[in-house]
């Protein structure tokens, strides 16, 4: 079932047909990253494109046809469209997706991308009306000015494809779009900025005399229509930026050789840009993703020769997929391999400190021997709807949640809820069967991606036996816990304790 729209629940009271539109509009949630989004970005790169490139064509080339300034508020709406669907975007707290209408404006009202969003689409077009008070002020060639600061919205495409180049499966293809995408705003800018050089008050007003417009058509027989024209400075700035020009069409004036400098600079970088970044993407981009991507290569074509169910290969992708996004790569288990031993110990207990002291059973006990369990603890990441354990396995883990949530349940049957209980962040299970030495009585399943730190019942005997006084400690904590819970107690001689 795909969850990227969703609607909240709103009762079977009777309401009219309008108000039930009404409250659909406006009691909605997107999940990110599912297909309505996505689709939904690619689809607003596209206009934050198309509307940078219009708004600096009307203002440099006098444009007042109607069709683009409808065209231009059509885009403005759309991006109206596009603010309120991030009101609506829900966001993981402690695990969960909040769906609640005023904690997801709120949210989005407090990020970055709301202050940035609101700075682009701000009614700069208000500004026209003062020039009602300046008699003779072509209010068009204003209103084509004054939205000039909306072609920053170009950063928001920028941003978008430093996501997309973030992604584990991002391949030449986002980088060709990117590529392609600034050449054509960058040679578009240009050119505009080229024709504004000469003509800075429209092709049918008096262009500069000494500029390469006025050179140019005293020789030119053909078309001077804008379209014309705009093919001709697109035609000058790519053969600038490519090469040093042909010479037919060339600057006049100190400011349009500055120009010409620039673009020959612009291009120069540019052409240094892309030759680095296509190299290095299709050499080694990244180490770290290219030896990660190989051995997924590797792991994906064994399932196939093997042919493993397509539902088990899919779960194995999105694990990695998931351990991918959460550690890029890195060993999580030996990325501090090479500390010493007391500054691994002080690390870990930092990261594990709070965990720990959340677990009763640890509550008692000394520093020196959370400090030992602290660095036994070994990062596992679980996906959605994976089995921590099954109800009957040999208890030989405990599990300490870092960040996620899992379900705890006592029916074999993961659908029966009746007594089930949700851990979050800093909950804690397993403990009966690491101490005691019994089989889980319950199965754990996480319910999201969830980061679990796992100790092993191997590691926990080898501390009881450095701290033997802490084992009496945890092993009668953990016996008045399950007298508690159970409703039975327990004899220690019937406790079998070795690994």
């Amino acid at each position: 079932m795909d969850h990227s729209l969703q609607r909240i629940p709103t009762g079977h009271s009777a309401r009219s047909v309008r108000e039930s539109q009404f409250i659909s509009l406006t009691t909605f949630y997107l999940i990110p990253d599912n297909s309505f989004l996505k689709n939904w970005s690619k689809f607003m790169v596209f206009v934050e494109v198309f509307s940078s490139m219009l708004i600096t064509y009307q203002a440099c080339f006098y444009n007042e046809f109607l069709f683009a300034f409808i065209a231009n508020y059509t885009f403005d709406i759309i991006f109206f469209v596009d603010i309120y669907f991030k009101m609506h975007t829900s966001f993981l707290y402690n695990g969960f997706w909040v769906i609640n209408q005023a904690d997801m404006r709120k949210h989005y009202i407090n990020s970055k991308k709301f202050k940035v969003d609101t700075i682009l689409n701000l009614p700069y077009d208000f500004f026209t009306l003062f020039g009602f008070l300046i008699p003779g002020l072509d209010l068009w060639r204003l209103l084509s000015l004054v939205r000039l600061p909306k072609f920053l919205r170009i950063s928001r495409t920028i941003y978008y494809f430093r996501v997309q180049e973030q992604k584990l499966h991002a391949g030449v293809t986002i980088l060709v779009l990117k590529i392609l995408t600034y050449l054509i705003v960058i040679v578009h800018s240009i050119a505009c900025i080229w024709f504004s050089l000469s003509c800075p008050h429209g092709i049918d007003n008096h262009c500069i005399e000494d500029s390469w417009w006025s050179k140019w058509k005293a020789d030119f027989v053909g078309s001077t229509s804008p379209a014309s024209i705009y093919v001709l400075c697109i035609y000058w700035t790519v053969t600038t930026m490519s090469t040093t020009g042909y010479g037919d069409i060339h600057a006049t004036n100190d400011a349009e050789r500055i120009v010409a400098l620039l673009s020959m600079l612009t291009g120069m970088f540019f052409l240094v840009y892309v030759s680095g970044t296509i190299a290095s993407t299709l050499s080694n981009r990244d180490s770290a993703r290219v030896t990660f991507k190989q051995r997924l290569t590797a792991i994906t074509n064994y399932m196939k020769v093997r042919n493993m169910d397509a539902s088990i290969q899919q779960r194995v992708i999105e694990y990695y997929e998931f351990v991918w996004k959460r550690s890029k790569g890195v060993d999580v288990q030996n990325v501090f391999s090479d500390l010493p031993t007391t500054f691994k110990t002080e690390i870990a207990l930092s990261l594990n400190n709070k965990i720990i002291s959340n677990a009763e059973i640890f509550k008692d006990c000394s520093v020196g021997f959370r400090k030992r369990v602290a660095l036994s603890m070994k990062l596992n990441l679980f996906t959605t709807n994976e089995y921590l354990c099954h109800k009957g396995d040999i208890g030989l883990e405990m599990y300490f949640i870092r960040k996620g949530r899992v379900e705890v349940f006592k029916s074999d049957d993961p659908e029966d809820k009746f007594g089930s209980v949700i851990l979050t962040e800093g909950g804690h299970c397993g403990e009966f069967g690491v101490v005691l030495g019994l089989k889980h009585e319950t199965s754990v399943k996480a319910t999201c991606n969830t980061d679990i730190y796992v100790l092993t019942r191997e590691d926990l005997q080898q501390i009881f036996k450095e701290f033997p006084e802490d084992k009496e400690v945890v092993e009668k904590s953990t016996m008045e816990k399950r007298e508690i819970f159970e409703g039975i107690s327990i004899s220690p001689l019937k406790i079998n304790m070795s690994p």
